[in-house]
C-alpha cells in the first residue's frame, strides 16, 4: 500500500459454507425437524409395550379362564374373569395398532417431508477495515 491509498479489508459473519472454488460464503439453514418422526416412533414404542403387556394378561386370563369353564359353558362366577380377557385382548389389540400407525406416520414423515429453509434470515454483516494516509478505521454494516 502506498502513501495515499485506501484498502478495504471485507470481514463477513455468518456461517460460512465453503464453495467449489474454495471460497466461504454464508446461506441460510436448511433442514427439517425431526420432532415429529421421534414423536410418532415414540408412539409406535409405547404401543408395543403397552400390547405386548395386555397381550401376556389376556393369554393368562384365558388359562385362567380355560379352568372353569367346561367346553364352551362357562359358570355365572367366572363372567368377570371373561370380561377381563376381552378387555385386555382388544386393548392388547389397540396397543399394537396404535403402534403401526406410528411406525408408519414416522416413517412417512422421513420419507416425504423435504427439508425446508428457514425463514428467518441468517445474521449477516459486513466489516471493512479503513486505511489511509494518517488515519485507520472500520466501516460496516450490520
Amino acid at each position: 500500500m502506498a502513501g495515499e491509498e485506501t484498502l478495504d479489508v471485507p470481514i463477513h459473519f455468518g456461517a460460512p459454507t465453503e464453495t467449489a472454488a474454495g471460497a466461504a460464503v454464508s446461506s441460510p439453514a436448511r433442514g427439517r425437524s425431526l420432532a415429529p418422526a421421534f414423536v410418532a416412533f415414540g408412539v409406535a414404542v409405547v404401543g408395543v409395550g403397552v400390547g405386548s403387556y395386555l397381550g401376556i394378561v389376556a393369554i393368562q386370563n384365558k388359562h385362567d379362564l380355560a379352568g372353569t369353564c367346561i367346553g364352551d359353558s362357562c359358570p355365572a362366577s367366572s363372567k368377570p374373569l371373561y370380561d377381563d380377557a376381552q378387555r385386555n385382548a382388544l386393548g392388547s389389540t389397540v396397543g399394537f395398532g396404535a403402534a403401526i400407525v406410528g411406525a408408519g406416520v414416522g416413517a412417512a414423515y422421513l420419507v416425504f417431508t423435504r427439508p425446508h429453509e428457514s425463514k428467518a434470515s441468517p445474521a449477516s454483516a459486513e466489516l471493512r477495515i479503513v486505511v489511509g494516509p494518517g488515519s485507520i478505521g472500520v466501516a460496516g454494516t450490520f
